[in-house]
C-alpha cells in the first residue's frame, strides 16, 4: 500500500507500471538506477565512489579509465547480456559465460552483504580468509541465517536445485 501511495503521489499509475515491469528492459522510476555498474571516465575527468553513510571516498580515479560500483552488479550485467546472446546467437560459449558470471554474481553479492554485516557488527565479524576458509555451504547455512535474523534459505525449492546444477557446470568449466 505504501508503494502504491508513493507512485500515486508522483502521478504514476501503479497497474500500468506493473505491466511495464514485465519487460526487463523497462525501469522502475524512483527505484532503479539505470547508470549501470561500470562507468567510463574520459581524459581529465575525475570520479569517486563515496560511502553514503560516512561520506568516505572508497575509490577515486582520474580519467581516462573505468570505475565499477560493485563486483556483484558487474557480474550480473555480464551474465544477463551473455544469456541473452546465448539464445539470440545459439551460442553455447555465451551460455557458459552466463553460468560462470551468474554464479560469480551470487557469490559476490553474498560477500558484499558480509562486508556490510562486518561494518555494522565489528565485534561479531564473519571472516573468510586463506587461513580461515569458510565454504559456500557454511556461508549459506550459518552466515545467511545470522545476517537475516534466523531466516534460512529453503533448499527444497527447485531454484536451489537449479543453482546447484549450474554450480556443477561452472565448477567443471
Amino acid at each position: 500500500a505504501d508503494v502504491k501511495r508513493y507512485f500515486l503521489l508522483r502521478k504514476i499509475n501503479f497497474n500500468e507500471l506493473v505491466e511495464n515491469c514485465r519487460d526487463t528492459n523497462k525501469s522502475i522510476p524512483y527505484f532503479e538506477n539505470l547508470i549501470g555498474s561500470t562507468w567510463g571516465i574520459s581524459s581529465g575527468a575525475k570520479a569517486a565512489l563515496v560511502d553514503k553513510k560516512t561520506g568516505e571516498k572508497k575509490v577515486e580515479i582520474q580519467g581516462p579509465g573505468t570505475i565499477s560500483l560493485s563486483t556483484y552488479w558487474a557480474h550480473f550485467e555480464t551474465a544477463k547480456k551473455a544469456i541473452t546472446n546465448s539464445v539470440e546467437l545459439s551460442s553455447f560459449s555465451e551460455y557458459q559465460i552466463a553460468i560462470v558470471q551468474g554464479i560469480a554474481s551470487i557469490e559476490a553479492y553474498l560477500n558484499h552483504r558480509v562486508e556490510l554485516w562486518n561494518k555494522d557488527h565489528p565485534a561479531d565479524k564473519l571472516v573468510d580468509t586463506t587461513t580461515n576458509k569458510v565454504s559456500f555451504k557454511d556461508k549459506i547455512d550459518i552466515w545467511l541465517p545470522k545476517m537475516t535474523s534466523g531466516k534460512k534459505l529453503d533448499k527444497s525449492l527447485n531454484y536451489w536445485m537449479h543453482f546447484l546444477e549450474l554450480r556443477k557446470v561452472r565448477d567443471h568449466l
